[in-house]
C-alpha cells in the first residue's frame, strides 16, 4: 500500500472522522473473481474490452488480495467501502455470487453497500447489452440476480442510472417497492458536462458555468422528488459518481480553485437535497 495514499486518507480522517471509499465503475460490470489467483500472481489484471464505451473499459480479473488490502487499510484508516458487483452476466457463471460472498465477510462492517450496476441505461447504447436494453429488461434481471446473490439484508445500491433514463422512470417502475427489503441505498450518476466526446471541447468557454451557483442548483433540484421518496421509505439517496466533467474533466478547469469552490458548493446543495453521499 502507498504511504502517500494512507496518509491522504489520515489527513481526511483527521477532518471528517472516516472517508468512503468506492471500488467499482465502468470495469465492476465484467469483472472477474479468481479466488485461487491470477495466472501470472498479480491481484489485477486488465485485458481489453469489446464493448462500445468511449472510455474504452478494460476487462478486470482480480483476487481475493485486493479484497484483503481494502479491510488492511480499514484497519490503519477509518476506511469505509463501496464495492461494485458484476452484473453483466447475472451471476450465469456464479462470479457475482463469489464478489458479494467475500466482499462481505472480508470487509465485514466496513462494507458500506454493494452497487448493482452501474450506468444499466447506457448498457444498450454501449453494446453491453442489446441495443434495445430497457428499464423493463433491467428490473427482470435485477430480480433475477438479487433472486440467486447470498443477500438477505440491506446492502444493496441501485439503480445507478445516470444518462438515459431518469430516477423517476425507475422508481416508477417500481424499482423501490420491489427491492426495498436488500435497498439500503437509492443513487444516480451525474456530470455536469461531457468530456468523452471526439474533438475534446474546448474548456474555455464552459468555464463560466462552475462560477454559478445557479447552476449548481440546475444539478441537484431534478432529484429532489426522488430523494424524497427514498428517505421517506427509509432509504439513503447519494450521487455515486460525479466530477466537474465525464472522462477525466476539463483541464484548466477541473483542476482549478474554481473547481474546489464549485464542489464544495455542490456538496452542500446535495445535502440540502437529501444526498447522504456525494462521490
Amino acid at each position: 500500500i502507498r504511504p502517500e495514499f494512507l496518509n491522504y486518507c489520515a489527513l481526511l480522517e483527521s477532518r471528517a472522522g472516516g472517508i468512503a471509499i468506492r471500488v467499482g465503475g465502468n470495469t465492476q460490470d465484467k469483472a472477474t473473481l479468481n479466488v485461487d489467483g491470477n495466472p501470472n500472481n498479480h491481484t489485477i489484471e486488465k485485458y481489453k474490452g469489446t464493448d462500445a464505451a468511449p472510455t474504452d473499459t478494460p476487462e478486470v480479473h482480480f483476487t481475493l488480495d485486493l479484497l484483503d488490502t481494502m479491510a488492511e487499510i480499514s484497519k490503519l484508516v477509518n476506511a469505509e467501502w463501496f464495492f461494485g458487483i458484476p452484473f453483466l452476466k447475472t451471476n450465469s457463471d456464479g462470479n457475482a455470487g463469489l464478489v458479494v460472498q467475500y466482499s462481505k465477510s472480508i470487509l465485514g462492517e466496513k462494507l458500506l453497500g454493494l452497487q448493482l450496476a452501474n450506468e444499466p441505461d447506457l448498457y444498450g447504447k454501449h453494446l453491453k447489452k442489446w441495443e434495445s436494453y430497457s428499464i423493463t429488461d433491467f428490473m427482470n434481471e435485477t430480480n433475477y440476480m438479487i433472486q440467486n446473490l447470498p443477500i438477505q439484508d440491506q446492502i444493496i445500491i441501485g439503480p445507478s442510472v445516470c444518462c438515459e433514463w431518469t430516477i423517476g422512470e425507475v422508481l416508477d417502475a417500481g424499482y423501490l417497492t420491489q427491492y426495498q427489503s436488500y435497498l439500503d441505498y437509492v443513487d444516480v450518476m451525474h456530470y455536469p458536462d461531457n468530456n468523452c466526446a471526439s474533438p475534446k471541447v474546448d474548456p474555455q468557454p464552459l468555464f463560466q458555468n462552475y462560477l454559478s451557483h445557479g447552476q449548481v442548483q440546475g444539478l441537484v433540484s431534478p432529484y429532489f422528488t426522488a430523494a424524497n421518496t427514498a428517505v421517506a421509505a427509509g432509504k439513503k439517496f447519494m450521487m455515486m459518481e460525479t466530477n466537474t466533467a465525464s472522462c477525466g474533466g476539463f483541464a484548466g478547469i477541473s483542476d482549478s480553485f474554481a473547481s474546489a469552490l464549485w464542489a464544495t458548493d455542490y456538496a452542500m446543495q446535495m445535502a440540502y437535497g437529501n444526498f447522504s453521499y456525494g462521490l
